[in-house]
């Protein structure tokens, strides 16, 4: 746990050499990217041991995509298929 936390400290330290009141802003993203790298003892990141699964970033709602750009053809759709 101290060397986690010692990690932790030092990429708040990174992040906040301009402004130090923003560390709760900032707090966030470095522990995502704690959680997320993997360790040189196990090869694994801490997210992927707690949970059995790699992270996935999750997508700002209102992203465009194919799907939501162009309106449904149902008849091209019976086509293709």
């Amino acid at each position: 746990a101290e060397a986690a936390n010692r990690v932790i400290l030092r990429g708040l330290r990174r992040k906040l050499d301009e402004n130090k009141k923003k560390w709760v802003e900032e707090l966030h993203n470095v522990l995502w990217a704690y959680r997320t790298t993997p360790h040189s003892t196990t090869g694994e990141n801490p997210f992927r041991l707690a949970y059995r699964t790699e992270a996935v970033i999750p997508v700002e709602i209102g992203e465009p995509s194919r799907r939501t750009e162009q309106p449904l053809d149902e008849e091209m759709n019976d086509e293709a298929l």
